[in-house]
Parts: C-alpha cells; structure tokens; sequence
C-alpha cells in the first residue's frame, strides 16, 4: 500500500505513531494480514480512507475491558499496544490466507487527540451504517462453547414453535411450555448471556446501525437475530427465576437492539419510541467507563428533527459528566420542546439540578412515562428560561392538587406472583400484595361516588387509576384491560393457603388476574398511592411528601410534584398520575398560572 499515511511520524520511534486525519470524512481501517498459523505474530497495517468513498470493511463490535492489561502486535511494521479483548479479537478474525479490513474504535480513533476524537465518535453513526458488517466478539474459545451454541439453537427452534403465542403477548405456562434442556445448559445459557460486551453502552447503537450483525464466540458464530429471539422469547415464559437466577444482562440490550431495528425498518412506528428521552432512559442499565458516553454513546440513534443542532461529543477535561447531562437535558427542552425529559427524574450520584435526569443510575422500582397518550398540558406551548450558570430552570404552570392521603406501601417490583413454582414464596408475595391491595382500598373509602373528576362510577375510576388508565404496551386502557380488575379481587378474596394450593381452579381468571397485577407493577412499582384534597385518586413516588403540591407546567404531558426548598425555589420530586387531569382537562390560562423556579 503506497500511502504516506500509512507511515509513521517517525521512523526511528518503535512505536506506532499516529497521523492526522486529513479530511472531516476520513477514518482509519487496519487491515489484518493473514497467518497459516495461530501461534504467529498478529500482523496489521493502517490505511486512511473517506467514508465518501464507500470503502469496503466490517466495524467490529467488543467490550474493551481492562486496558491496563496490553498486547503488542504489529503495524506497518511498528508496535502498538492494544486491550486483551481487542487482541483475542484480531486473533479470532484473522483468516489462514486472506486480508481481513477492520474498523476498531481502540486503535482506528486516535484516543489521546481529544479533537480528534470528538469529531470521529460523532461520525460514528456512519462508520456502523456503512460497514458491510458489523462483527460482534464475546471473548475466546472456552469448553462450554458447543453446548452454548447447540442450546441457543434448541431455544430458537422452540420459539419458532411458539411464535404466535409469544407475539400475542400471552403469558406461557413454563412447567408445560418452557425449552427442554438440561440443568448445565440453562446455566452455560445464563453464563454467555451475562458477558460484559451485553451490559456496555456502546453496543445499542453498533447493532442497531449494522446492516448485517454476527456473534462471535470462540469459535462458534450466529446471526445476532436468532440470539434476539431468544431473548424475546424466554421473556415470554413465566418464572424463568427457576432456571436463570436473575434477568440476564442480554435481556434489556437485546429487547432494545430488536425494536429500534425494527423501527429503523419501519416496522414499528410508535412516536414515543423515537424520543431521545425514551432512547436516554432505555439504556439506563447499561455500563460505560466514562459516563458521558451515557449520552455520547447512542447520538448516532438519536432523531434530528427538522434539522436542528444536535449534541455534540466534548470529551475534553472541561466538560464533566454534569454538563453534558445539563446539556441533554437543556436540548430536550430548547431544542424539541419535550418537557418529557422532567419526568424522568431519578435520585442522582451527582451533583445536578433535579430537573436534569442522571442516566447512569438505574433503579427498576421507579416509574418511567409508560403511556403516550398523557396530553396534560401539551395543548399550551411551554415558557422556559435558563439561568445563567445553566442551573435554574424557570416554567410557567399551575398549582393542581394538594395531597390528603399518601398509602405507606409501595408497588413492589414482583414477577409470576401468584403462580409461584415455591410455595413459601408464593405466601411472601401474595401476603405483600393483599397488604398493598388493603390499604389502597382503604383510601377507596373517602373517594366520592361517582368520582368527581370525570362522573365514572367509583369502583371503575379506581380500576383505571390502578394502571393509570393504561394497557401494558402504553396504550389507552381498553375494556379488557379494566375487567381483569374483578378477576384480581375475586383471586385476592381467596383464602392464602388456598391460593397456595392452586385454588383457582380456573386458568383464565388467574391469568387475567396476573395480567392486572403485572400491569400494575410496570407502571407503578415504587409508587404510593394517593388522594388529594379534591378528592382525586393517583400514583405518587415514594419520596412524595403531604406537603408538597402537585403542578401542572404549559408543554407538559405528564403532573409533577413540587417540594418548596425556599421562598422562590423548588425541587422536582418527580412525576405523578392523577386519574381525571391526564387529558388536558386543566386550564392553562388564567391568574392561577405563575413562574415555577427549579434548582
């Protein structure tokens, strides 16, 4: 290859040097040179190449690990270092005779020219969409390799078998439908589905843009589609706790590739998944080295709306993790007018206004915005004004609701609860739940009939604010949805041990009681119930207080509530669900509106 970036700087220096890049399109492709022999010196060579060229390469795909630990290989005859990780990986995708054309963040981005590396993470998006493929390494050869792989299969074939069922949405009984495998197969399964490359970041956005995407395992390869599959499909079974001690990293980071895949196809076209906040909360679970590519990491997926600026990538020592939190959260709101992003509040490890969501922290028992269709405020444009200093955030809105009852209980996060394989688990949960349930109903008793906000009889406004007026996909309630609610009653008047003993005698009715409470859970779990001064029923969090007040803002879908700090200050305490105030049934005019400043 005659190409003077293919030298380096410096002849007498050993170790690789890095040349500039020398167009805005340009990228690095190291090239791995072929070896009859795996015990022979891995062997490169790095070229430059314009992505307006159309080079042909496949980007890989891998979990950086610790790089501390280096191996050196060899490039245009000059050592450079790279991860472990990196180095089974070359190894791995080295061919007996052929050249094999690679794009690899590690060594493709030159790390230490913070520029440099700004403007190629941002062009990302394109490195991944162009590839012919992206290739996607979980580490070297190891024993169980074959098993894993034959297991995944039987699983795939299975859910074949089940693929309505699944897609419906109907819950599978596992003593009668889950894969048959062995004991050692179902750990060797839960092992692969908990390494590292499924909990990082970056990955989201890597298979989601690969045009064609393959695992890599040892020696062992499978479209990533079949192993999405799987996924999807053992998330349909009941009770996988019997056989996978806990939800394996690979669920949420394969549930998510699958649906913006599909929505990049358009195959799926529900607006609520396009949001960035959607997309910001989404990878929630997933673990970056540095936390700012919690938002760095998934630019090449986030929508571009009528062409307005988009984040840009500042890897540089002056811009720390609070503010590029700050500026997500500013962009939401400027930029898109989506004051969605105040409702994604979770308590943070750093120090940010409580108007800025911390998207490194994950806490399964705090409600996300599930539903679409809350339209609380959005009928009236948003008033924003930001403090100098980036930390005030100044709304205008109303005071809704103050509170007259908080329940002491929350929504536990609690799966297959009430057809437990344990009988003494089956006990805990279903005592948790009709303690919850009683209490709740408790607070029924001081609810006018019929309910004051919308004329519905009481009994049917309380159904609906159990799930929030929502079916488990987001959706508005349906019928369906609220007649479960006589299903979970009837199962919750059952005598405990009765319960325990497969009382329920018909299938049906524990289903759809399961459905409800599964519903309930989703959209409410870490929640208190509550009722406010006029008389209106909702969810609040957990940390809500009787003295805090429940305000609506201009723009928003969603209430929130507020905590006094100070004469003129506010902290956002997070959001909540009023059944009957949902819909823009409050007025956003008038001299009830005022100036909300939050810090």
């Amino acid at each position: 290859m005659a190409s003077a970036s293919l030298l380096p700087i410096s002849s007498e220096n050993k170790t690789y040097q890095y040349r500039p890049l020398e167009s805005e399109d340009s990228i690095r492709l190291i090239t791995v040179l072929p070896s009859f022999s795996k015990e022979n010196e891995l062997r490169c060579e790095i070229e430059h190449v314009r992505l307006s060229r159309n080079p042909q390469y496949e980007a890989l795909s891998y979990n950086w690990g610790d790089q501390t630990d280096l191996y050196p290989i060899k490039c245009n005859g000059y050592t450079l270092k790279v991860g472990k990780n990196l180095f089974g990986a070359f190894l791995g995708f080295r061919n007996r005779f052929t050249k094999r054309v690679l794009w690899a963040d590690a060594i493709c981005i030159n790390q230490a020219d913070i520029p440099e590396k700004n403007r190629q993470v941002a062009m990302m998006d394109r490195v991944y969409s162009q590839a012919t493929a992206v290739r996607i390494w979980l580490g070297p050869k190891q024993d169980d390799d074959r098993m894993i792989y034959s297991a995944l299969c039987v699983v795939y074939y299975h859910m074949q078998s089940q693929y309505m069922k699944v897609r419906s949405g109907r819950p599978i009984d596992v003593t009668r439908h889950r894969p048959q495998l062995k004991p050692d197969q179902w750990a060797a399964l839960h092992t692969w589905f908990n390494r590292p490359w499924f909990s990082r970041v970056w990955i989201l956005q890597e298979a989601v843009l690969a045009p064609k995407a393959l695992l890599h395992w040892g020696e062992q390869r499978m479209k990533l589609e079949t192993a999405t599959t799987v996924v999807e499909g053992l998330g349909a079974f009941q009770h996988m706790e019997s056989v996978f001690p806990s939800i394996p990293a690979a669920y949420d980071s394969l549930c998510f590739i699958t649906v913006k895949r599909m929505e990049r196809r358009g195959i799926i076209t529900d607006s609520r998944l396009r949001s960035i906040v959607h997309l910001l909360d989404g990878a929630r679970g997933q673990k970056a080295t540095d936390p700012r590519d919690k938002v760095y990491a998934l630019l090449g997926l986030m929508p571009n709306p009528m062409g307005k600026q988009t984040l840009v990538p500042d890897y540089s020592p002056t811009c720390s993790v609070e503010d590029v939190f700050i500026n997500a959260a500013v962009y939401c709101l400027f930029q898109l007018h989506d004051l969605r992003v105040l409702s994604y509040k979770i308590a943070t490890i750093f120090n940010l206004p409580s108007w800025v969501p911390d998207w490194t922290v994950w806490n399964p028992n705090v409600l996300r915005p599930a539903a679409d269709h809350f339209c609380a405020g959005t009928a009236t444009p948003p008033t924003l004004r930001l403090s100098p200093d980036r930390r005030m955030l100044t709304l205008r809105g109303r005071v809704v609701a103050q509170f007259a009852r908080l329940a002491q209980l929350t929504v536990s996060r609690i799966s297959g609860w009430l057809v437990s394989l344990r009988a003494d688990h089956k006990r805990a949960i279903f005592e948790a739940n009709r303690a919850w349930l009683e209490e709740v109903r408790r607070i029924l008793t001081f609810v006018l009939d019929p309910y004051p906000c919308t004329g519905q009889p009481r009994d049917r406004a309380f159904a609906m604010t159990l799930i929030c007026d929502s079916g488990r996909r987001g959706e508005r309630a349906t019928a369906e949805d609220l007649s479960n609610y006589d299903d979970l009653l009837r199962c919750m008047n059952l005598p405990i041990d009765l319960m325990i003993t497969s009382g329920v005698k018909d299938a049906g009715t524990l289903q759809r009681a399961q459905a409800f409470q599964q519903n309930i859970q989703t959209l409410c779990q870490g929640r208190r119930f509550c009722l406010t001064m006029a008389g209106e029923m909702g969810w609040v969090p957990e940390e809500a207080g009787m003295a805090d007040i429940v305000v609506l803002f201009a723009g928003s879908p969603d209430l929130h509530v507020l905590r006094r700090i100070s004469e003129d200050r506010f902290y956002i305490v997070g959001h909540c669900y009023l059944h009957g105030l949902m819909h823009g049934e409050v007025s956003l005019d008038g001299p009830e509106m005022m100036e909300f400043s939050i810090v």
